[in-house]
């Protein structure tokens, strides 16, 4: 266990339980490598990473912000650092804390205008201050700019229904299942958004396809009730 290089393993190993989403065991090896090694750099910001999947902000926010202070990683990995400011700004927004995500947000923007990932989180910032028209201008923006971007054009989608805007709601879930037309969960919410523009026909054969796509008739089964006569 003490071989020299023996760390690196033991993080790739987190890395692939992560993969696999097995968090917990992920998150077991993790904090036993940074146990006893505190400067791991990537293994910390691997476990923030982890524990803001899990939904364990609080616990996301400190191993960022260890990152962020650590005058050292300035020099040796200032990107590294960025990636913690992302995940603190996630973790604020998790915690519902709008304004505080939001200047994080801002700060990382300023050093990385193109950072799609964090238009999208300001976006969603946004829809929870209450300013969905802006919100929706800055998806739009990043769809145009990114029209295959898979998790704008989702969020855009949701913020769309959210508007009541259900056209262009479907329109977004066409584009997503031109790009992935294996992902059966983009039928259901398809064939949901279908169901609201009272076609029932096109519902059911997205959510027959869905089901030919391994997706349990369980999950689906409420919305077959609804296109009964």
């Amino acid at each position: 266990p003490h071989a020299p290089g023996n760390h690196v393993v033991r993080f790739n190993l987190a890395q692939i339980s992560r993969a696999r989403a097995q968090y917990l065991p992920a998150l077991k090896q993790l904090n036993e490598l940074i146990k006893e090694l505190p400067n791991y750099y990537d293994a910390r910001l691997a476990r923030a990473e982890i524990n803001l999947e899990l939904g364990n902000a609080r616990e996301a926010v400190v191993d960022a912000e260890v990152l962020m202070n650590n005058d050292a990683l300035k020099q040796i990995d200032p990107d590294l650092q960025l990636k913690a400011l992302f995940v603190r700004a996630a973790a604020q927004y998790r915690a519902h804390r709008y304004v505080e995500a939001r200047a994080d947000i801002h700060r990382l923007l300023q050093a990385q205008p193109q950072n799609v990932n964090a238009q999208i989180l300001e976006a969603l910032i946004l829809q929870k201050m209450g300013q969905p028209k802006e919100a929706l201008n800055t998806l739009n923006r990043i769809v145009s700019a990114n029209p295959t971007h898979g998790d704008a054009l989702l969020t855009r989608a949701a913020l769309h229904l959210e508007l009541g805007m259900t056209a262009p709601a479907k329109a977004d879930y066409d584009q997503l299942i031109a790009l992935q037309p294996k992902d059966g969960n983009l039928y259901v919410e398809r064939a949901r958004t279908l169901i609201k523009l009272n076609d029932k026909s096109g519902a059911r054969r997205d959510l027959d396809k869905a089901l030919s796509l391994g997706i349990p008739r369980g999950m689906v089964q409420a919305l077959y009730n609804l296109l009964r006569p």
